[in-house]
């Protein structure tokens, strides 16, 4: 009788430890890539345009890419400056030089060429077409 319960048992652990080791292999197929980024959502910077908004190559296309978040001044002098100027009560060359100096800061963060990780929303365009997302630098830290 011990040897009948005997290869029961070996049995049970047999299918015990078979079932176990399907789970984990399912889990790890389910598990997404640790490297935290599929290669679709890279995107590499050909220019910063200002302070919120940037021109970068993503999946194979030209693309101006919107900062999620990011208010920044305008750097030139057009309607939208104006705008920010009132709303903001500043004069118009303050709100200029303030859109410059947020440009020169993410043109130091992103030369040409720096390779970004895009993260979206619920909505993936703006009304002016481009492309919302949230940027992730290439040591992690989020731009926006």
């Amino acid at each position: 009788m011990n040897t009948i319960q005997g290869r029961g048992s070996v049995w049970r652990n047999y299918l015990i430890l078979k079932g176990t080791l399907l789970t984990v292999a399912l889990l790890l197929l389910a598990c997404p890539d640790s490297s935290g980024a599929d290669r679709e959502d890279l995107a590499t910077v050909k220019e910063v345009t200002d302070g919120d908004t940037l021109k970068v190559s993503f999946q194979g296309k030209a693309e101006r890419l919107r900062l999620i978040g990011i208010d920044s001044p305008e750097n030139k002098p057009n309607e939208r400056a104006l705008k920010f100027a009132r709303r903001n009560k500043q004069d118009l060359e303050v709100i200029i030089a303030l859109g410059k100096r947020a440009a020169g800061f993410v043109q130091k963060l992103l030369p040409a060429g720096s390779v970004l990780r895009l993260e979206f929303d619920v909505e993936k365009r703006d009304k002016c077409g481009r492309l919302l997302a949230y940027a992730y630098l290439q040591d992690g830290k989020m731009l926006n």
